[in-house]
């Protein structure tokens, strides 16, 4: 995610670089539908961001964690027995 304050440089460069763009249009020069320009949200204020990646952006729960690297048999163990002789 791209987070400026100019429309073409900032939010569509890097909706076009295959990033999320977000124009950040303090002086309210542009249209605030959000689908007026494909790809790229607008907002006013940096505190309109949190509720942005929230609602947009949020990432699904993990249903499952991950075993701690360290873990006997995880993909770290092999690595100290070869170099350490164990």
């Amino acid at each position: 995610m791209h987070v400026g304050d100019l429309l073409d440089a900032d939010a569509i460069g890097a909706r076009d670089a295959g990033l999320h763009g977000v124009w950040l249009d303090r002086a309210l020069t542009g249209s605030h539908d959000f689908h007026a320009y494909a790809g790229v949200h607008v907002i006013e204020s940096l505190a309109d961001l949190p509720e942005l990646l929230v609602t947009e952006y949020r990432t699904p729960d993990l249903t499952t964690p991950a075993p701690p690297i360290s873990a006997p048999g995880g993909p770290w163990s092999n690595i100290s027995s070869r170099h350490y002789g164990r």
